[in-house]
């Protein structure tokens, strides 16, 4: 049995993609319905591949799900003072193997008329196994900077830096002036100040020797 018209019904861009590109497996009439409440709308995808043409429906899985010298990006961004991982661009070892994941997701996507896939070792492709045979992700295969790099360890703690919530104490470094710390307790300043403290109340032997006799001789 077969039907002239087909819906598929999802909020997922990714179903929508999937749906465009497999257009050429499927002998109906395909419709793609979305959105919800006045939102709610049905999208024709045999008059979307005559818009946009064939090979623009196989080729947006990709443009969709990979995106590249992000190295340089990222190195500008560190000299203009954004020291923080999570507010820089992953380096280029890292946004390969996102790549290869995607590539990787990309192709079972294609494919997904198939219902048995001969798929490639998915280590290959941006994943690992780790000691318990489980699935991960291989973040990066190299450090995510030089060591010169890393020694910038900075915080922003608001409670002295005494304990290993600060990214400084647990690196074992002392707070710089790139930290944005209140109160600290970490930094050399501290301990420079100490020296000097003491220094104040240090006496030479000479001076010693002179304050002994003059007791002495009182």
């Amino acid at each position: 049995m077969s039907y002239s018209n087909v819906i598929v019904k999802s909020l997922d861009t990714d179903v929508f993609l999937i749906a465009l590109n497999a257009i050429n497996n499927i002998i109906a009439n395909l419709f793609f319905e979305t959105g919800k409440g006045n939102a709610r709308r049905i999208i024709s995808l045999n008059k979307t591949k005559q818009h946009i043409g064939e090979q623009w429906c196989s080729s947006l899985i990709g443009f969709h799900k990979g995106r590249s010298d992000v190295n340089s990006v990222r190195y500008e961004m560190f000299k203009g003072g954004k020291y923080d991982e999570e507010l820089l661009p992953s380096n280029q070892d890292s946004l390969d193997n996102h790549i290869r994941r995607a590539n990787y997701q990309c192709y079972i996507w294609r494919h997904a008329v198939q219902p048995i896939l001969r798929l490639p070792d998915f280590c290959d492709h941006g994943w690992k196994l780790d000691e318990e045979g489980n699935v991960t992700i291989n973040w990066m295969s190299l450090a995510p900077a030089p060591d010169s790099i890393l020694e910038f360890v900075n915080c922003k703690c608001k409670k002295g830096c005494e304990n290993n919530r600060c990214s400084c104490v647990k690196a074992v470094m002392k707070c710089s002036d790139l930290c944005k710390c209140t109160g600290c307790k970490n930094s050399s300043t501290n301990i420079t100040d100490s020296l000097e403290s003491d220094s104040d109340t240090y006496n030479s032997p000479d001076e010693c020797s002179s304050s002994d006799n003059s007791d002495d001789e009182n």
